[in-house]
Parts: C-alpha cells; sequence; structure tokens
C-alpha cells in the first residue's frame, strides 16, 4: 500500500527549475505517464511517498477491518511524508485504531490504515496547528470535528 505522486520539473521560462504536483498513479500507469511527460518536456522525474486522509461518512463498524487501499471512496486528501516524518512522533500520544475497532493503539499506523476516532481529532489538530504544509490537513480534520466525523489514513 504505498501511494505515490509522481512530481515533474519542466524548463520553463516563467518558473526555471520549479517542481510542479502532477499526478497519483497506479504502477500500471507510470511507465504511460513518464513517457507522456518527457513527450511535453518535463526533464525529471520524482517519486515522492504519500500518505492519503479523508472522513469517513459512517462511523466504522465492530469487527470490520479496513485492509483495503480505498482512497477515492474517502474522499482523501494527499499529504507528503516529508510533512508527516516530523510530527509522527507527538502524534505518539494520541489515541488511534490500526485497522479496526479492536486495535487500539498511540500514533498513526504509519504504513497501514489508521482509523481516526472524533475525540481524537483536537489534539491531531493541535499538533499541525503552526505547520503551514498541513494546512489542508488541519482544515479536514476541523471539517470532521465539526461534523463528529471519524477520519481514516492510508499510511505509506
Amino acid at each position: 500500500m504505498v501511494g505515490i505522486i509522481l512530481a515533474y520539473k519542466q524548463v520553463n521560462k516563467l518558473s526555471p527549475g520549479g517542481w510542479s504536483r502532477g499526478l497519483f498513479l497506479s504502477a500500471r500507469e507510470e511507465n504511460a505517464a513518464k513517457k507522456e511527460l518527457e513527450h511535453l518536456g518535463f526533464v525529471e522525474v520524482v517519486y515522492m511517498a504519500k500518505h492519503e486522509f479523508g472522513i469517513m461518512l459512517d462511523a466504522p463498524k465492530k469487527g470490520k477491518h479496513y485492509d483495503e487501499y480505498e482512497p477515492w471512496k474517502y474522499t482523501c486528501i494527499s499529504v507528503d511524508d516529508d510533512d508527516l516524518a516530523n510530527i509522527v512522533e507527538r502524534l505518539s500520544t494520541i489515541d488511534f485504531y490500526w485497522h479496526t475497532l479492536s486495535a487500539k493503539g498511540k500514533g498513526l499506523a504509519y504504513y497501514g490504515i489508521t482509523l481516526i476516532p472524533p475525540d481524537s481529532l483536537k489534539a491531531f489538530i493541535d499538533v499541525i496547528a503552526d505547520i503551514s504544509e498541513l494546512n489542508e490537513l488541519k482544515k479536514l480534520l476541523e471539517q470532521a470535528l465539526d461534523k463528529n466525523k471519524w477520519m481514516i489514513h492510508y499510511g505509506i
């Protein structure tokens, strides 16, 4: 379960050397996308590990295992691994569930699936409140908190 975003660099007079965010790709789409980007004049391709976060419409059900990678189901946003890596230790004091409600743990399931209960959202928001790179995640957490909704996290 690896979230990969293809980033690309284009030689461009308006933003020389600038990086642009690309597409979320499956493994089978990768080669075709690389060829198309090269054809369009993009000169360098980089892969960035991503985490996905989304709001669950319904609370997780007892006994159900959330083991499938389904970010589209929860309209997930992507967060760079580099941005999360700096706060992982601070999240390790917050209660979460790993893959199922019967596996309560502390911190994110970094390489797996985390179920984030509504009563842990405020603590999560407090950890990322002043990190500008995580503003989109903060807004999503606040939306879930306002609606008393669970969230789901897909690790790298």
